[in-house]
């Protein structure tokens, strides 16, 4: 028995048939009854014994009664596949959230499946989607079932890849109810503080955890439930030497007041700058998030006994309103969009980043529950936070002192790195080819800054994954 390692999974299956010699080969499957079964579950902690043989025989006696429908009940944070040799049938999910993506190429005899774009290469030599470019510089990432390859697909949470007697396709098991519930404002606080505290002992109880603190209301109110539910709390504030004054002072603060053990990682304009294609170069496709060299460095440092950190990220687009139209307003479908399309980006990047280091980032306002009671509360009760900050309001008082910068990643750094990279994305071909000549003109001549570092993350994931693999 053994626990699979989530890092790397990768299978060419003929569609002609399964070979049980290569699945019994293989080392994330285990054989019963005729059946391969793999299970990665995200939410349990590594201590827990999910390689456990009795986990694996209740999962084929699940398949075996339940068929395709298991894939509901199998826990919001896990991942299965089953190879069944009597069916000719294999099928392989996504969890329900986002940290399990596998993508798929169909080719003439056979369909590649894999956790790592770059196993792709060996075999096919994908071109960039012209589509799906677009998409990404119109909103910072590609979300749903395409991929930034043409003829590579990906399976998006929820959903599950089936290949059913040569038939391939892509099912969908699992959706968010977004109808409203309650308008009980107690009810749903009471809801939203003991979804929050579950999942914070769950990865905390009798442990050496850590936490991203950056004096914010919620990295705050983690901090009260994690130094009541771990052993030793250690508090990280990260960032950019000419911007950290307000947040130091104040994480200096919050620290003492619950006795963590308390870590400052600063670095420089210069040292950000020279780590940003470092982060990027690991990424199966582009994505715009400008605080991964940050996320980075702080992994980097952390120690060895501490091998999960909290972060809050979630809290101010699922709870607050952040996620707002153009227009000002903002909707439930803006909340679907975010939970479906642009969370589960955000949740492979810090996987990824986490698989080169030995701690783990987990995000309490993005567990499962969390996501699904976001979803169907009251939009008005999101407006400024207000439901959020009435968990706690004594923490509040911290917090009244001044305010933090929405920010993490000032204008002097984006400017630093405009210069610094700008020259090269001016000569890349692959970037002009894409967009035309006409289009990439007018965008240096808006100089809009969001732009240029959407094209300058672009740039620098193809120029390293591209050179990497090749």
């Amino acid at each position: 028995m053994r626990i699979p390692d989530k890092s790397h999974f990768s299978l060419t299956i003929p569609l002609s048939g399964l070979c049980r010699r290569q699945i019994s080969a293989h080392p994330s499957f285990v054989l019963i009854d005729g059946i391969g079964i793999c299970i990665y579950d995200n939410l349990l902690p590594g201590d827990r014994k999910n390689n456990d043989h009795q986990i694996h025989e209740n999962l084929v006696r699940g398949y075996k009664k339940y068929d395709e429908n298991i894939f509901s009940d199998i826990g919001d944070h896990a991942s299965l596949i089953i190879a069944d040799f009597s069916k000719n049938k294999f099928l392989i999910s996504s969890d329900k959230v986002g940290h399990f993506t596998y993508y798929f190429a169909p080719g003439k005899d056979s369909v590649i499946v894999s956790n790592d774009t770059g196993i792709f290469f060996r075999s096919l030599f994908p071109e960039i989607s012209r589509e799906s470019f677009i998409k990404y510089f119109l909103s910072g990432y590609i979300g749903g079932e395409n991929t930034i390859f043409s003829g590579i697909r990906k399976v998006p949470p929820g959903c599950y890849l089936a290949l059913d007697r040569g038939k391939l396709s892509v099912k969908r098991y699992h959706c968010y109810r977004t109808n409203i519930r309650s308008y009980d404002k107690k009810l749903i606080k009471a809801s939203i503080q003991s979804r929050l505290r579950d999942c914070v002992r769950v990865y905390a109880s009798g442990r050496n955890v850590g936490l991203m603190l950056s004096g914010g209301y919620d990295s705050t109110l983690l901090c009260r439930m994690a130094a009541e539910e771990s052993l030793q709390l250690n508090t990280f504030t990260i960032g950019i030497k000419s911007v950290l004054s307000s947040a130091v002072s104040r994480s200096r603060k919050i620290a003492s007041l619950f006795e963590t053990r308390h870590h400052e990682i600063v670095f420089t304009l210069t040292e950000y700058v020279s780590i940003f294609a470092d982060v990027f170069r690991y990424f199966d496709e582009p994505a715009f998030d400008m605080d991964m060299p940050v996320i980075f460095r702080m992994l980097s440092e952390i120690p060895k006994d501490i091998n999960f950190i909290f972060h809050g990220f979630g809290s101010d687009e699922l709870f607050g309103d952040r996620l707002k139209t153009q227009g000002g307003n903002f909707n439930r479908q803006s909340f679907c969009a975010f939970a479906g399309k642009k969370l589960p980006q955000e949740l492979i990047l810090h996987d990824k980043i986490c698989l080169l280091h030995n701690s783990r980032l987990i995000f309490p306002f993005l567990a499962h529950p969390m996501l699904e009671l976001a979803l169907s509360m009251p939009l008005g009760l999101k407006k400024g936070k207000n439901l959020l900050r009435s968990i706690s309001p004594e923490l509040n008082k911290i917090h009244s002192e001044s305010c933090l910068p929405d920010v993490r990643i000032p204008s002097l750094v984006r400017k630093a790195l405009i210069m610094h990279y700008m020259p090269q994305v001016e000569k890349s071909r692959c970037i002009i080819g894409l967009l035309g000549r006409k289009t990439f003109d007018a965008i240096l001549r808006r100089n809009v800054q969001r732009e240029i570092l959407l094209l300058i993350v672009f740039h620098v994931w193809f120029k390293k994954r591209f050179s990497e693999i090749n």
